[in-house]
């Protein structure tokens, strides 16, 4: 195709995968109320698991979120929406982005998108269901005792709980890309499985340092995450041997 064909098919994949986001997001929004009930329910079985706290004298706490600006609910369920939406609809947004761009890769490259792809999409799910069902109730638990302790009340913001929640878990989701990430450069040939092997204990560190950047500050939560991406990244090095139809100076590494 022309330059000129190469846009308008651009385009046209823009629009298309626009038009599926918009049509999820409409849907989504009829739900924003039950979705947004989804991601408070690990705030509010922790808070109600404390309310037997207040009964031996300690402060009491309510296990519903509070707003303190008039627009604050509203804007939250929009967002709500929206995030579910770009989840719901990223197959199809992901679909509309490999038609345009499969026609200037390799037959081995698209090889390993088709076998990497799907595994990418479970891996984040793997990623965003690890944050929501353990990483959550456990760091939630520890922050709010926290507070409990010091006597304060717990009240908390809908759109800060939202930001929260929603940040925890997209990290997770990007963090468990990590072996996919490690297992697509050993195959092409970018980086060696000699090079990840040597570099662990800087890896170490970087993950720990993002770990303490990416959550919130206390020792919990960071070792909930920098504990996983470490194991992850021994994952990757196992996963980088699997043999997908690499080239032969790429199963030559693996094999040594």
């Amino acid at each position: 195709m022309s330059f000129g064909e190469h846009l308008e098919e651009l385009r046209l994949r823009l629009i298309y995968a626009l038009a599926g986001l918009v049509l999820v997001f409409i849907v989504c929004l009829f739900f924003r109320f039950s979705l947004f009930r989804l991601m408070w329910r690990p705030m509010e079985r922790v808070l109600a698991a404390r309310q037997t706290g207040a009964a031996a004298g300690g402060p009491m706490l309510t296990s519903r979120p509070v707003f303190t600006e008039p627009s604050s609910a509203f804007l939250t369920t929009i967002k709500v929406s929206f995030v579910a939406a770009f989840v719901i609809a990223s197959p199809w947004v992901l679909y509309q982005m490999w038609a345009f761009i499969s026609a200037g890769l390799y037959p081995h490259e698209r090889r390993y998108v088709y076998v990497l792809g799907p595994f990418s999409l479970l891996s984040f799910a793997a990623g965003v269901l690890f944050c929501y069902l353990l990483l959550m109730p456990i760091g939630l638990d520890f922050l709010i005792g926290q507070g409990s302790r010091m006597g304060a009340l717990a009240m908390i913001k809908v759109n800060s709980y939202f930001s929260f929640a929603l940040t925890l878990m997209l990290v997770f989701g990007v963090a468990f890309q990590l072996p996919l990430v490690m297992m697509f450069l050993s195959k092409t040939g970018l980086v060696s499985i000699e090079a990840f092997r040597r570099r662990r204990r800087y890896a170490i560190l970087v993950m720990v340092i993002l770990a303490a950047v990416f959550t919130p500050p206390d020792v919990v939560t960071q070792l909930l995450l920098a504990g996983p991406l470490i194991l992850l990244y021994e994952l990757g090095i196992i996963m980088s041997r699997v043999r997908l139809g690499a080239s032969p100076a790429a199963e030559k590494e693996a094999d040594s």
